[in-house]
């Protein structure tokens, strides 16, 4: 009996160094299943908390949920609303925890910047509430603005100088096929050139302008983010899934 006991322990044993192997080498999904067969066998809490988190790597963010909510792991269960972008809910729990820090990270991940600057200078982070500032961002309307003048212009201010000038090419020979054609007195061609080609290329590079723009922002935002919470907060938000900033 003592002989099968200790053969046992040793089965679980080797099935843990397996599974956390699995878990740190990013295999999330056979580490699950490993974790799984251990919790089948000998449930613990630790089984159940290291199956929470291959669910929140691999997206299955419900499971993660429900298991750190029964194990009442609370920062794991805010990270995972964090990454679901249900920041209501986030908002929640740390005001249920009365944690000022996490607080104040929710609200700077939700670009809430100067809310996160009064929560960090609350709790005396100082250094992280001096840190933070809005992002630069390109004037949406702005771009659609220049591309209505000339096309592509908008698209150039956004940061897109190569597609700009691709917009600005096609505008520019469209535009002369259909003042060409009215000129020639090539009326119907005219017609035809400025309706399905030139007002396409011309109201399309408005519309690209403007999605330049907002594309621009996200991704200075989300640069932006990913800095600070390197910098200050991997240990409190980050996980090993990477954190989206709220659109």
């Amino acid at each position: 009996m003592t002989i099968l006991v200790f053969s046992f322990v040793a089965i679980l044993t080797g099935s843990f160094n397996i599974a956390d192997s699995l878990f740190d080498g990013g295999d999330y999904k056979n580490a699950l299943i490993e974790y799984e067969r251990l919790d089948f066998f000998s449930p613990r809490d630790e089984w159940k908390y290291k199956k929470a988190l291959c669910y929140r790597e691999l997206g299955r963010y419900q499971n993660a949920v429900r298991i750190f909510e029964s194990l009442g792991k609370d920062r794991e269960l805010v990270r995972t609303y964090i990454l679901m972008n249900e920041y209501p809910l986030a908002e929640y729990e740390c005001k249920r925890m009365a944690d000022g820090e996490l607080m104040g990270w929710v609200k700077f991940l939700e670009g809430k910047w100067d809310e996160s600057i009064s929560l960090f200078n609350e709790i005396g982070r100082e250094d992280v509430a001096d840190d933070i500032h809005s992002p630069p961002k390109k004037d949406i309307r702005k771009a659609q603005n220049l591309s209505s003048i000339v096309p592509g212009m908008g698209e150039v201010y956004a940061g897109k100088p190569l597609p700009g000038l691709f917009t600005f090419g096609l505008n520019l020979l469209f535009g002369g096929l259909a003042i060409k054609s009215f000129t020639d007195h090539r009326t119907l061609d005219g017609i035809l050139i400025t309706v399905f080609l030139w007002s396409r290329f011309y109201y399309g590079g408005i519309e690209n302008a403007g999605k330049a723009a907002y594309k621009h922002n996200r991704e200075e935002k989300g640069a932006y983010i990913e800095e600070m919470t390197e910098k200050y907060g991997k240990d409190i938000v980050r996980t090993r899934t990477q954190i989206h900033p709220v659109k």
